[in-house]
């Protein structure tokens, strides 16, 4: 079962803010699969601050990526989306991740 976009957002805001980073020192993407996206491409360290969740739909994956661009400050680095994208992750920016 997809969650409704404002219960996803509110689940990645409750794990970031646990954190205490600022929501600027985040970064968020859409991704078909979000552990490629996180430890691959973004090199992100797996026992470091990471979340994602199920979008259900390249449609409110974005959405939730626009809410949290403009709400929250996320950083994003504005790549195309590809059709089948279903995920949105998000992690602390570290000196070894790549954005």
């Amino acid at each position: 079962m997809v969650k409704p976009a404002e219960e996803i957002i509110d689940d990645i805001l409750h794990y970031m803010k646990s954190l205490e980073f600022p929501f600027t020192s985040w970064y968020v993407g859409i991704a078909v699969n979000p552990s490629v996206a996180l430890f691959t491409e973004h090199n992100v360290n797996v026992n470091s601050h990471w979340i994602y969740r199920y979008a259900g739909s390249v449609e409110n994956a974005e959405e939730i990526l626009e809410q949290l661009m403009t709400r929250y400050h996320v950083r994003n680095n504005g790549e195309p989306v590809h059709r089948n994208a279903r995920f949105i992750f998000a992690y602390a920016i570290t000196s070894g991740t790549k954005q």
